[in-house]
């Protein structure tokens, strides 16, 4: 006989997976072909994601996914963080805050500085972890 809490905490732990993966592959694909408006030298820049570098400062305007880990240098806005935290609010974010990669702004415009890119991203280290535990189950 199965217990049936082992049973439920399984098919939970399968429901997360499921949903995460899913989350990994729409976030890793829109990223690797998606551009984000930087600033450089002065000069407001249209790049891909990827060649953004650790301290560019990075604009983003409302309905864009914030495609870097970083902290709000200029201007505030709403932030749909429930890809990473599930919260079903949105976060009002301001100079100084923190910023993720994966979550969305709703209103308003950010300048952010890029601390962490690509695969150093807090929502590219939860991909890693959930691939990996899928990959061994």
């Amino acid at each position: 006989m199965v217990d049936p809490s082992a049973l439920f905490f399984a098919i939970g732990m399968g429901t997360v997976l499921l949903v995460f993966s899913g989350l990994a592959f729409r976030i890793g694909a829109s990223f690797e072909k998606e551009e984000a408006w930087v600033q450089r030298d002065g000069k407001k820049v249209r790049l891909l994601v990827s060649e953004i570098k650790v301290g560019d400062t990075v604009i983003i305007y409302p309905g864009h996914v914030i495609p870097i880990n970083g902290e709000v240098i200029h201007g505030e806005a709403s932030v749909d963080q429930k890809s990473l935290t599930g919260e079903s609010l949105p976060a009002s974010k301001n100079e100084g805050e923190k910023v993720y990669a994966g979550t969305m702004v709703l209103d308003g415009v950010l300048k952010v500085e890029a601390q962490r890119i690509g695969g150093e991203t807090s929502v590219a280290r939860i991909v890693k972890v959930v691939t990996q535990g899928a990959q061994k189950s």
